[in-house]
């Protein structure tokens, strides 16, 4: 086969080899290229959601951390779910989380983590770029729980003057 390719070609190829300096070959060039470019390989970021939320269902996580989890999955494929996860830069991320603030942003960053690591653990990437979002520092003081003796005092100051607030 390599008898018929044209001139043209066989020039690239001879130009792609010597780029490559031998440290690797033209088929694991083109695989690479295909994976970070959505070929056959690339498995996009709507997928990578799918097969994360399928697995944490296998885990048997909590519901409410599925339907967490299911919200992010949503937002960040309407945001970029044809892209190949290989393809996904860390300004891509940080653009999807632009304008959440605080816990929030943290707890988006740490979903896109999560989500990610799988994605290496799968072998769908060779690594995290989600790895490269700093930990978010948390000024803020998140609320303290109320005591059940205070919740009880002040639903019975509810039941007596606004009763109707109270279920």
């Amino acid at each position: 086969s390599a008898l018929n390719l044209t001139p043209a070609q066989r020039e690239d190829a001879t130009k792609a080899l010597y780029a490559l300096k031998g440290k690797t070959t033209l088929q694991k060039t083109v695989a690479f290229w295909m994976c970070h470019n959505g070929g056959e390989e690339g498995v996009t970021v709507a997928e990578l959601g799918r097969r994360w939320l399928a697995n944490l269902r296998a885990q048997e996580c909590r519901p409410t951390t599925i339907r967490e989890r299911e919200y992010k999955v949503d937002s960040i494929a309407k945001a970029m779910g044809a892209k190949t996860v290989a393809s996904v830069t860390k300004e891509d991320l940080l653009a999807w989380m632009e304008g959440k603030t605080g816990a929030t942003l943290d707890t988006y960053r740490r979903t896109v983590l999560a989500r990610f690591g799988y994605a290496v653990d799968e072998g769908i990437v060779e690594y995290n770029v989600a790895a490269k979002i700093k930990p978010i520092r948390l000024d803020e003081t998140l609320p303290t729980p109320m005591s059940v003796e205070a919740v009880a005092s002040i639903m019975r100051t509810a039941e007596q003057w606004a009763p109707t607030m109270v279920p």
